[in-house]
């Protein structure tokens, strides 16, 4: 296989984001900075 770069589009479910908010808001009670970086990671 070549080594060139590819993209993919990846789809997430509504159940999935409502879980991924969920947990942010409870990582955010623990650490702000934590749950920015998550943030930063998903908008990648």
């Amino acid at each position: 296989m070549g080594s060139e770069n590819k993209r993919y589009t990846v789809v997430i479910s509504d159940e999935a984001t409502h879980m991924l908010c969920s947990h942010t808001r409870f990582l955010a009670q623990v650490s702000e900075t934590a749950a920015l970086g998550l943030i930063d990671a998903f908008q990648q």
